[in-house]
Protein backbone atom coordinates (compact mmCIF):
# COMPACT_ATOMS: atom_id res chain seq x y z
CA UNK A 1 0.00 0.00 0.00
CA UNK A 2 3.15 2.31 1.15
CA UNK A 3 3.98 2.01 -2.69
CA UNK A 4 0.61 2.16 -4.46
CA UNK A 5 -0.31 5.75 -3.17
CA UNK A 6 2.71 7.18 -4.92
CA UNK A 7 2.43 5.46 -7.95
CA UNK A 8 -1.36 6.69 -8.29
CA UNK A 9 0.05 10.42 -7.51
CA UNK A 10 2.65 10.25 -9.76
CA UNK A 11 0.28 8.37 -12.30
CA UNK A 12 -1.92 11.53 -11.63
CA UNK A 13 0.60 14.42 -11.63
CA UNK A 14 2.14 12.94 -15.26
CA UNK A 15 -1.45 13.01 -16.42
CA UNK A 16 -2.48 16.52 -15.55
CA UNK A 17 1.29 17.47 -17.04
CA UNK A 18 0.33 15.95 -20.70
CA UNK A 19 -3.23 17.35 -20.38
CA UNK A 20 -1.40 20.83 -19.75
CA UNK A 21 1.12 20.11 -22.43
CA UNK A 22 -1.53 19.15 -24.80
CA UNK A 23 -3.63 22.22 -23.88
CA UNK A 24 -0.37 24.12 -24.55
CA UNK A 25 -0.08 22.90 -27.76
CA UNK A 26 -4.05 22.95 -29.26
CA UNK A 27 -3.79 26.82 -28.47
CA UNK A 28 0.11 27.20 -30.18
CA UNK A 29 -1.99 25.13 -33.52
CA UNK A 30 -4.51 27.78 -33.25
CA UNK A 31 -2.39 30.58 -32.63
CA UNK A 32 -0.05 29.32 -35.78
CA UNK A 33 -2.84 28.79 -37.86
CA UNK A 34 -4.43 32.22 -37.47
CA UNK A 35 -1.31 34.09 -37.85
CA UNK A 36 -1.17 31.69 -41.44
CA UNK A 37 -4.46 32.64 -42.42
CA UNK A 38 -3.88 36.57 -41.75
CA UNK A 39 -0.01 36.33 -43.50
CA UNK A 40 -2.24 34.50 -45.93
CA UNK A 41 -4.23 37.64 -47.00
CA UNK A 42 -1.41 40.12 -47.07
CA UNK A 43 1.46 38.57 -48.80
CA UNK A 44 0.76 36.84 -52.43
CA UNK A 45 3.62 35.14 -54.39
CA UNK A 46 2.52 36.10 -57.86
CA UNK A 47 1.45 34.34 -61.24
CA UNK A 48 1.64 36.08 -64.20
CA UNK A 49 0.18 35.63 -67.14
CA UNK A 50 1.00 37.37 -70.90
CA UNK A 51 -2.25 37.61 -73.30
CA UNK A 52 -0.96 39.41 -76.17
CA UNK A 53 -0.17 43.42 -74.49
CA UNK A 54 -1.55 42.11 -71.27
CA UNK A 55 -0.23 41.25 -68.25
CA UNK A 56 -2.35 39.34 -65.38
CA UNK A 57 -0.79 38.90 -62.17
CA UNK A 58 -2.65 36.30 -59.89
CA UNK A 59 -2.28 34.73 -56.62
CA UNK A 60 -0.15 31.71 -56.98
CA UNK A 61 -1.68 30.10 -53.75
CA UNK A 62 -5.31 31.08 -54.69
CA UNK A 63 -5.76 31.88 -57.63
CA UNK A 64 -7.26 35.64 -56.86
CA UNK A 65 -6.79 37.84 -59.44
CA UNK A 66 -4.35 41.29 -58.15
CA UNK A 67 -4.29 43.39 -61.51
CA UNK A 68 -3.52 43.93 -64.82
CA UNK A 69 -2.14 46.25 -67.51
CA UNK A 70 0.39 46.70 -70.51
CA UNK A 71 3.72 47.26 -68.29
CA UNK A 72 4.66 46.57 -64.82
CA UNK A 73 4.13 50.26 -63.96
CA UNK A 74 0.45 50.16 -64.77
CA UNK A 75 0.40 46.70 -62.81
CA UNK A 76 2.19 48.16 -59.73
CA UNK A 77 -0.16 51.08 -59.81
CA UNK A 78 -3.22 49.32 -59.34
CA UNK A 79 -1.47 47.10 -56.87
CA UNK A 80 -1.13 50.57 -54.65
CA UNK A 81 -4.72 51.49 -54.65
CA UNK A 82 -6.03 47.81 -54.46
CA UNK A 83 -4.13 46.33 -51.95
CA UNK A 84 -1.66 49.05 -50.39
CA UNK A 85 -0.04 47.36 -47.18
CA UNK A 86 0.32 44.04 -49.23
CA UNK A 87 3.36 42.53 -50.21
CA UNK A 88 3.58 40.48 -53.52
CA UNK A 89 7.09 37.92 -53.95
CA UNK A 90 8.10 36.33 -57.22
CA UNK A 91 9.60 33.19 -57.29
CA UNK A 92 12.13 31.37 -59.89
CA UNK A 93 12.05 28.10 -61.94
CA UNK A 94 13.19 26.31 -58.75
CA UNK A 95 10.17 28.10 -56.39
CA UNK A 96 12.30 30.30 -54.48
CA UNK A 97 11.85 33.83 -53.62
CA UNK A 98 14.02 35.68 -55.69
CA UNK A 99 11.95 39.17 -55.96
CA UNK A 100 9.54 41.51 -54.17
CA UNK A 101 7.31 44.28 -54.24
CA UNK A 102 6.30 45.91 -50.69
CA UNK A 103 5.38 49.24 -49.36
CA UNK A 104 6.28 52.12 -49.34
CA UNK A 105 8.92 51.65 -52.10
CA UNK A 106 6.48 50.17 -54.85
CA UNK A 107 9.41 48.85 -56.93
CA UNK A 108 10.53 44.89 -57.75
CA UNK A 109 13.78 44.39 -56.12
CA UNK A 110 15.56 41.20 -55.58
CA UNK A 111 15.94 39.31 -52.57
CA UNK A 112 19.40 37.93 -50.84
CA UNK A 113 17.67 34.85 -48.91
CA UNK A 114 21.65 34.00 -47.97
CA UNK A 115 21.67 36.91 -45.63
Amino acid sequence: MEILIPAIVMFLVMFGIARFMKTVNDVREEQIAELSDKISKIVHVVKEERIEDQIYWYDEHSNEFLAQGHDEDTIISILKSRFPKHHFLFMNDREEIVERIVHPLWKREPINMEQ
